[in-house]
Formats: C-alpha cells, structure tokens, sequence
C-alpha cells in the first residue's frame, strides 16, 4: 500500500480508498526469490570473515539508500581530492586512483577531462579563482530595478489544502530585494505565513505587486521557483497571467556561476552553500539557527504544529526570517562580487586572479600565471614583463 500520487484532495473529507493505492507484488516477490537466496548466503560467508571485505567507497555507499556504515567508509576528503572537481564521474575517479593519484594538485595537463574540470583543476593548482571574459555579457542582461527573490517550501506527504496532491510543493515564504538601479539602496520585503490556514494567495497576492511589470528577477535555480509559480497559477487561475508574465522576467544567476566562475573552495559544488563561502565568507551561513532549505522547513511545521510557545515561537520566526532574508541578500552581493571580480581578472591568463607583482611589490597588480603585470596608476596602460627585472625597475624609476 502506498499513497497514491494521483489523488486529488477537495479540501473536505479524505477519500481513503483513493488517497492510498494497493498494489499486488507478488510476481516481483517470485523474480526476487533466487536473487535473495543467493545474496543472504554471501552475506554470511562475508559475517564469517575475520576481516571486512575491502571495498572501494563509491555511488553504491548511497543508492538506493545510505549505507549504515557510510562514515566509516567515507572518512572526509581534503579539499584537493580528485571527488571534488564538479561533475567527475566514477570511472574518471577509478582511472585516477589506479595511477597513484588522490590529489587534484597530481593530475597531469594531458588527462581527459571536460573543458569546466580541467578549469576547474587548474583553479586548485594555481589557488587562484577563475571568471570567464563572457561574465561581463552576462551580467549586462539585468535589467533594472532588479529583484532578487526566493521561496521556501515543503512538500507534506498528506496533501493539505484543496487541489493539491500526495507530496504536492507547498509555499510558505519569501523574501524580496530591490535595487532599482545599479549601486542603488536595497529595499527588503518578506512573507511568511503565519497560521495553518492555506498560505497559498496570501503568497501570491502580496509578492504580485513588489514585482510591477518591469526589471529581471533574480534567483538561484530558476527551475525550482518557476515550477512553484506554475502551481500557483494552477491552483489559483485568476493570477495565471500574472504568474506568466513573472516566469518570463525570470533570470537565473545558477547557470551564469557554473559556467563563468570556480573558486578552489567550491569543492566541485555550485550551490550557494558553497559558492558563498567561498567568494563573500563575511556572509556565511555558518552559527544561523536556520541555515538551509530543509531546515526551514522543519521549523516553520514546528511552529505551526509543535508544542512551542511564546519566546521560543518568536525566536524560530526571527530565525526563519533572517535565514530568508540572507539568501536574496547574498544574491545581490555575488552580482556586485562577480562585477568586481571583472576588474581583477587579467586578459591574457584566461580570466585568473591578478596578485601584488613579486617583483615590483608597488601599487601593481600582477598575474602570477603569464607574469603580466599592468600599472595601476597614471600610467596603468603601460605594462612590462617582470621576465626582465631590469626593464621593471627602470618604469618604477620613472616616478
């Protein structure tokens, strides 16, 4: 028996010969049989051993579920592991670790790797980050005011209002900022349903008007809030073409990361778990009370449903509030960061970090890479090659 994810609730009475579905197994139980013999009998061929068989840790650790023993296998890797470089697959890690190598700071130039990987390696090789000369193009979409938004949701496995489903995404909060032109002040404005009365038009109605009719709307992961938009306008018609026109604003700055940007410390994630620590540490999630999606969740359900009273309900409000809030406000500071990261970059190393010249050790800003450097001062269009220390020296001798 199990929930049936057709099941459509009127918002009355459960229909419980339609909520739950029951299926008949028995022909997978007769496929199964032999299957299961033989893997019991090596089970315990395996309990007789003085030892645990060696194993290499792989996908098999988590899928279909978590393996019980999954810490002791996979103790935490160091920030160099070849596992860390964004979308290795098993059989590049495999052909790795059969040559001797673990570390990324190990992998020859000549190994096959996807253009983003190899990027990637060389980021950690170098401890340098990378921004992408097309960084600039992209960011020249937004169009002002921008909004920068996020929902917060859960997904109940018994559906809880009228049209919704088993597991049906329900929206409970967002927060919304906005900059209605570049370098422009932050307003800041936020929902969250405050009672266990359907929060659905409460949401769509008072987020509806912040966003007017023009300006790109900014979020991370643009598929997420579109399909809960697509919801709304499902289960509350009357605001469909609204909700239209706001998916076609939509601008996702995901997608604008994870092909323009890598850190060292993304540890092969794009997530703004990871990008923001990397690139704006002063805003970590690090020590919030709420500090991730699931978590929200669960405290917003505790607040609602739980024994909680009093300063402890207004304290995981305040909580829930801030976690919310922080993840527009971040978003706003990676645009601002990647516009600064522009003028950082050098040319001609393919978009790495500049560093203080070793040689001059002035007011310059030197590649460590291709061994430009390029004259922040009156002269910052005058560039020499501290290849020829001479040559250097005499331009500084020029002021």
């Amino acid at each position: 028996m199990h929930l049936n994810r057709e099941y459509v609730y009127d918002g009355r009475a459960y229909v419980l010969s339609q909520l739950f579905s029951i299926e008949t197994v028995d022909h997978l139980i007769d496929e199964l049989d032999t299957e299961i013999e033989a893997q019991i009998r090596t089970e315990f061929q395996m309990l007789d051993q003085e030892e645990p068989p060696e194993i290499v840790p792989g996908r098999q650790c988590a899928k279909p579920v978590v393996c019980e023993f999954f810490d002791r296998c996979n103790a935490p890797k160091p920030m160099d592991h070849i596992s860390n470089l964004p979308g290795i697959r098993d059989r590049a890690i495999q052909k790795l670790l059969s040559l001797g190598i673990e570390s990324i700071y190990e992998i020859p130039p000549d190994f096959p790797f996807s253009d983003r990987m190899r990027r990637a390696c060389t980021c950690v090789q170098r401890a340098t980050p990378w921004f992408s000369s097309e960084l600039a193009h992209k960011l020249e979409e937004l169009r002002y005011p921008v909004y920068f938004m996020d929902f917060e949701t859960v997904n109940p496995a018994i559906p809880r209002f009228a049209e919704m489903r088993p597991f049906d995404v329900l929206p409970f909060q967002w927060p919304l900022h906005i900059q209605e032109s570049r370098g422009a002040n932050l307003r800041h404005f936020e929902f969250l349903a405050a009672t266990d009365a359907d929060p659905r038009r409460n949401f769509v109605e008072q987020l509806c008007p912040l966003l007017r009719e023009s300006g790109s709307i900014v979020v991370y992961h643009k598929t997420f809030e579109s399909e809960r938009l697509a919801d709304l306008a499902g289960w509350i018609p009357e605001f469909a073409p609204r909700i239209d026109q706001i998916q076609r604003r939509l601008w996702d700055l995901l997608p604008v990361v994870r092909s323009s940007v890598y850190h060292p410390e993304f540890e092969g994630s794009f997530s703004l778990k990871a990008v923001i620590p990397a690139l704006l540490p002063e805003l970590s999630y690090e020590g919030m009370e709420v500090a991730d999606g699931t978590t929200a969740g669960r405290v917003w359900e505790s607040i609602l449903h739980g024994s909680l009273e009093g300063a402890d309900k207004t304290r995981l409000r305040d909580a829930l509030l801030a976690y919310c809030g922080q993840d527009t406000l971040v978003m706003v500071r990676l645009v601002e960061r990647l516009r600064e990261a522009l003028l950082e970059t050098c040319d001609c190393c393919n978009g790495h970090a500049r560093q203080v010249c070793p040689i001059l050790n002035v007011a310059e800003i030197g590649c460590n890479h291709c061994q430009r450097i390029e004259q922040y001062s009156r002269r910052h269009k005058y560039g020499v090659h501290p290849a020829d220390p001479d040559v250097a020296q005499r331009d500084v001798d020029l002021y």
